[in-house]
Formats: C-alpha cells, structure tokens, sequence
C-alpha cells in the first residue's frame, strides 16, 4: 500500500481520487480559503479514511489558511477524530455504541467524500473548477470518474482513481 508520507502527500496536492476532496484542497491550495462544507469533508476524509494523525492536517491549514483562527482550526480537528474513538455504549435508554459512524463502502469510510459533492455540487462546478480534466465529463462522472473504469466505456481514461483511496 501506499505509506502514510506518501498519502499525506496527495491529500495535500489534491491528488487523492476523490474529485471533491481533491477541489477542496486545491481551492485551498491557490486561495487559502476552502467552504466549511469541504473543510468538514476533507477532514473526515484525512481522518477516516487516510487515518493519518489529525495533527498533520491541522498544521496543514494552518500554514494554508487565510482565515486562520487556532481555536476554530484545532478545535474542528480535534472534533474530526471523535469518530475513530472506540465505540462505548450510550447511557440512555436503548442507547447503542456512540462515536461510531457506518462504514460506507468497503474501501470508503466517509459517505460526504460523494454525497456531499452530489448535493452541494450538483452540475460539478465546483469540482471541473479546480479539477479541469474533469471539464468534458457529465457531473455524475465528473464527482465519480472510477466508474468510467468500472463501465468500460472510457477506455482506461480515469485509471487509478478506482484503487482510491490512494
């Protein structure tokens, strides 16, 4: 598999797979700005999905962002990793484990990285923006160039992206 360096490394360049993840951190990357929608995904995608230490991303924007504020910035970080906590029952009534989110799929642990892009993003805007090889797809494609693979119908074009993550 792919090291924790090298993962980190494609986070960072926007070069993960996940077209709206990938826009997020290039917009971040160009502007020092990224939509709080994107900075939740990209978080949950570091931390679920990449499961690098949160402290790296967090030191990642705060050497990028414009906006910078250390409590909002560490304090969403630190929120982020809930979710990797162990699972313990919840105290109410009929109560389940708590901190503990389904997995999606199974190589896909955060269900923002593709639902929030549909919602949020509906004609790929946003992501054929920042990510310009995208341009000639349809949205579907554009937010999910893997299933040009998984169709046959492109030939190979989105080869890579279908191993995601990285």
């Amino acid at each position: 598999g792919v090291g924790d360096r090298e993962r980190l490394r494609r986070w960072t360049d926007g070069m993960t797979g996940y077209p709206f993840v990938d826009a997020g951190m290039l917009e971040l990357r160009h502007t020092g700005y990224m939509h709080h929608l994107n900075r939740e995904t990209v978080g949950w995608f570091f931390v679920r999905d990449l499961q690098l230490d949160w402290r790296l991303a967090a030191e990642w924007f705060e050497s990028c962002l414009i906006d910078y504020d250390c409590v909002l910035n560490w304090g969403n970080w630190a929120y982020f990793i809930l979710t990797q906590l162990p699972a313990r029952e919840d105290d109410r009534p009929g109560g389940g484990p708590r901190y503990t989110l389904p997995r999606y799929s199974p190589i896909l642990a955060t269900p923002q990285v593709l639902e929030w892009g549909r919602e949020h993003d509906p004609a790929a805007t946003y992501v054929k923006r920042w990510l310009p090889q995208l341009r000639g797809l349809p949205p579907g494609l554009a937010r999910e160039p893997w299933r040009l693979c998984l169709d046959g119908s492109a030939g190979g074009a989105a080869s890579g992206a279908a191993s995601s993550p990285l």
